[in-house]
């Protein structure tokens, strides 16, 4: 069991990941998400996620800034994004 959660500003990109999790990783057995990084914060505290699927580009923080915000990583990242750079 994979407890997964999915940190982007675009709900339509949230939900396609969502799709994408359960149609092909069913070792993923819960997902939360999150728009902003102020959101995410206190539900990976909370929630304790095995793995994050990150933005990095969002309004206000970006991904790095969320990781920058916690002191120690108890998960794997997977950075999301649509920009080429």
């Amino acid at each position: 069991m994979i407890k997964a959660m999915i940190v982007d500003d675009k709900t339509a990109a949230i939900e396609l990941l969502r799709w994408i999790i359960k149609e092909k990783c069913p070792e993923i057995t819960s997902v939360v998400s999150a728009i902003s990084v102020s959101e995410a914060l206190p539900l990976i505290e909370n929630f304790k996620p095995d793995l994050v699927f990150l933005d990095i580009q969002m309004p206000q923080q970006s991904g790095f800034d969320l990781l920058s915000s916690i002191k120690k990583w108890n998960f794997e990242v997977v950075f999301t994004t649509a920009f080429n750079e």
